[in-house]
């Protein structure tokens, strides 16, 4: 790691990311910071990548390429060990930098003198590039001492210093604290900002700085068990350090968020990635929602119209609206399809019926001899479709028929 070129390296290890390293780095040459360099680590990729890389014509852009597979640890330590800037930033190759992020990092960095490392907010996103949400840093803001830090890394059992696209990291530092730990693949990141942290500060921008992409194949999804093992061990062997003062009953707590953490991660990615189950999901919520909508609008037509139609045409007519609801919600939402017939959607349509046909019949009756307001009454109703609807339809198959 040199010092004598720009005052910020962003490094890019890549490694089969033809889809994504166009976007990675046109975001750091766009920045309006330019006394950086942009350099990319190729860890021997075989899928296009190279050619990708070939197309760029800025000189403040540098492509080395291995001769052989390094794997990722020695490939990020590789991308510190050719870095030219006083800062670097360790960016994976399928995230993005959001615009006057690397200015307001350097500015923090160059205005104070102790902080080794500058983080903020990630916006996670989807492979195809959709939002999901904005990560944040377990309530950290402006500076922290390194301490501080630390400890509410291992209070939270999680990654609140942020993933690398999201942090700028003084170089003098990492010399000081050593490279990132290549036997330590599904955490390496935090386990080098904790060393870090043993050097100096952090600051925490109040803003987001990286869009964080999750990837279908990336190691996030396929062992998040293994990470969370990893973790773990990360939580124990940093609760020993004296400076952090991690008590015993600390420690089992931050244990405990990792786990809470880890299922909630591989839930949020089976729902975005497991076609089916993502499919289920959004089925009970179209249900929810077209079961709320029948309810308003047999609450519309019932205070509007008792007075000149009977109980039993005022269901019908709110079922109407409702069916089409159903239809239209299940076809966009559901199966986000607009030209294609759903399949089982006569199938479906039966629970409709039949909700229908037991609510002419029984809602007069329930709500004359029982003496209950009719809007309790069909919210009775209302409860017992969600349940005969999930019963009759949790085993749906989801196909659809091509016109």
């Amino acid at each position: 790691m040199s010092v004598t070129g720009p005052l910020v390296t962003i490094g890019i290890p890549s490694y089969q990311c033809a889809d994504f390293i166009a976007e990675a780095i046109n975001s750091a040459l766009d920045q309006d910071y330019k006394d950086l360099e942009v350099l990319v680590v190729d860890d021997a990729s075989t899928d296009g990548t190279l050619e990708v890389l070939a197309g760029f014509d800025d000189p403040r852009l540098r492509v080395l390429v291995n001769e052989t597979n390094l794997g990722p640890g020695r490939n990020w330590n590789k991308v510190l060990d050719e870095a030219h800037g006083r800062y670097v930033k360790v960016m994976g190759c399928d995230d993005v930098l959001l615009p006057g992020s690397v200015s307001a990092q350097v500015a923090v960095l160059e205005a104070h003198p102790d902080v080794v490392l500058v983080t903020g907010a990630r916006v996670l996103v989807t492979e195809k590039g959709r939002r999901i949400m904005t990560r944040r840093n377990g309530g950290l803001k402006g500076r922290v001492s390194g301490v501080a830090a630390g400890r509410e890394i291992v209070l939270h059992g999680s990654h609140v210093v942020g993933e690398p696209c999201a942090t700028l990291m003084r170089v003098s530092a990492i010399h000081e604290a050593g490279q990132f730990d290549e036997s330590n693949p599904y955490c390496i990141d935090m386990e080098m900002y904790l060393r870090l942290l043993e050097v100096g500060d952090l600051f925490v921008l109040d803003f987001p700085v990286a869009s964080y992409r999750i990837v279908q194949d990336s190691w996030s999804i396929a062992v998040v068990e293994d990470q969370f093992e990893d973790v773990a061990a990360l939580l124990r062997e940093a609760a020993s350090r004296r400076p952090l003062g991690i008590t015993g009953k600390e420690l089992e707590t931050g244990l405990r968020h990792a786990k809470q953490l880890a299922f909630g991660r591989q839930w949020v990615y089976r729902v975005l990635y497991d076609v089916e189950l993502r499919r289920k999901v959004l089925y009970l919520f179209v249900g929810g929602w077209n079961t709320l909508f029948g309810y308003l609008a047999f609450s519309a037509l019932y205070f509007f119209l008792h007075n000149y139609l009977a109980d039993s045409l005022i269901l019908v007519l709110s079922y109407i609206p409702s069916i089409l609801n159903a239809y239209f919600g299940y076809k966009r939402v559901v199966f986000q399809t607009k030209t294609r017939f759903i399949e089982e959607f006569p199938r479906f349509s039966v629970v409709y019926v039949v909700a229908l046909a037991v609510n002419v019949v029984a809602f007069p009756w329930l709500r004359n001899a029982l003496h209950l307001n009719p809007y309790i009454s069909q919210g009775v109703f209302t409860v017992a479709l969600v349940v005969c609807t999930y019963i009759i339809n949790k085993r749906f198959s989801f196909k659809q028929k091509a016109e």
